[in-house]
């Protein structure tokens, strides 16, 4: 019997890898949008290689797709951690700031 490839299921990237890829998705998605999104904004944002990014995913949609599947208190849980890393950095800048030009 043949599989086709809809029902074929993709390799999954190895460890907490994938999650880190789709953590990474969510916030370039939520920098750029998805239109802006590229397989290269989110390779270099998750620290990884297209290839390893292409293994499991063969089109931005599917990613895409792929960070859908997390349940809605982990959406939120990724999303709070995302503005709070926005907020600390532009702390940070903000003090910076401060400093150089205070």
């Amino acid at each position: 019997m043949v599989e086709s490839a809809a029902v074929r299921q993709r390799p999954r990237v190895e460890g907490g890898r994938e999650e880190e890829i789709l953590d990474a998705t969510v916030a370039v998605v939520a920098e750029l949008g998805y239109d802006r999104l590229t397989m290269d904004a989110v390779a270099t944002a998750a620290k990884a290689s297209k290839a390893t990014l292409y293994r499991r995913w063969s089109t931005k949609a599917d990613l895409v797709v792929d960070t859908s599947g997390y349940s809605a208190l982990d959406a939120r849980l990724r999303f709070k951690r995302l503005a709070e890393s926005f907020s600390s950095r532009l702390t940070v800048s903000i003090i910076s700031f401060g400093f150089k030009h205070g």
